[in-house]
């Protein structure tokens, strides 16, 4: 490699580079880099009705113990809290996905 050196390939390594400021276009409150966290759906319009549907989220279903109660007062004291802890999950995983006409 030594001998290289003399040939004109002084400056194709790798060089310590100094810190540069931010530039407008990457200041911007979440900016992202090209390609990082990008929808392709929303980077690509023309194309979004060709690619695949998107993977949903999965979460865990409710406590079968609960759904497969006959009469509510078969409920203890107690379970009442944890079945409403439940509701509320559920509730609000489906208010994230936007799945409510009115709320």
């Amino acid at each position: 490699m030594a001998r290289l050196t003399g040939m004109g390939f002084r400056g194709f390594g790798r060089t310590a580079s100094t810190p540069t400021a931010p530039t407008t276009r990457d200041a911007v409150a979440g900016a992202k880099a090209p390609g990082e966290g990008v929808d392709l759906a929303t980077a690509f319009p023309d194309i979004a009705a060709a690619l695949p549907p998107k993977e949903p989220v999965k979460i865990s279903g409710p406590i079968r113990r609960f759904m497969e109660l006959d009469n509510p007062a078969d409920l203890k004291i107690g379970e009442v809290l944890e079945l409403l802890r439940d509701y509320r999950r559920l509730a609000r995983a489906l208010k994230e996905r936007d799945a409510f006409r009115d709320y």
